[in-house]
């Protein structure tokens, strides 16, 4: 009886461990058309507001998958040992996680923060369902390729990521005269 009630605890960790794959595998597999479409289903159920705050709801769903597997693949190769080292040293706590844990999984935390930040970026299908009045660096690209100059999509005020690229780019742009100097344009 002893030995199988000392099995169960693992059997039921690796079996949560196996369901969290599989949400998290689900969640990376699912087409964003699906998974827009069922996040702004959600959120008119539950009488949120579309706008900046469901966005973020939204993009962290998305990517949370991303980040934990990231993390996660990191965490298997820890040895939990140098953690126990520092526990008998006296630590305790936060300082065990600051001084022994988060400097040995930052790597994986940053790059699973660019990640995220890059599949934001260029998440369209999402942000698209669920934006509403918010204008993000994606739908500004598309609003501007399409050509309506003066739908809200395209409106300089609404746009949170697009607006300090569309100025670098304006900057940086090359006018007719400087294309004609260096032989582009105009020459005849």
């Amino acid at each position: 009886p002893g030995t199988g009630s000392r099995r169960r605890p693992g059997r039921l960790r690796s079996r949560s461990r196996a369901l969290l794959d599989l949400v998290l595998l689900l969640t990376i597999s699912t087409p964003e058309v699906i998974l827009g479409s069922a996040m702004l289903d959600t959120f008119l159920k539950v009488r949120a507001p579309l706008g900046p705050v469901t966005l973020m709801l939204a993009h962290v769903m998305f990517d949370i998958a991303f980040v934990v597997i990231m993390v996660k693949s990191r965490l298997r190769g820890f040895d939990i040992t140098l953690e126990h080292a520092a526990m008998d040293l006296g630590a305790r706590g936060w300082r065990v996680f600051a001084t022994i844990t988060l400097p040995l999984i930052l790597p994986s935390v940053v790059t699973a923060a660019i990640l995220a930040f890059m599949l934001s970026l260029d998440d369209f299908i999402v942000s698209l369902f669920v934006c509403g009045q918010t204008v993000t660096f994606p739908l500004f690209v598309w609003g501007e390729a399409r050509g309506d100059v003066n739908t809200p999509l395209t409106s300089p005020t609404g746009n949170v990521h697009g607006m300090p690229v569309h100025f670098a780019l304006e900057q940086h742009a090359v006018d007719p005269a400087r294309m004609a100097f260096i032989g582009l344009h105009g020459v005849d």
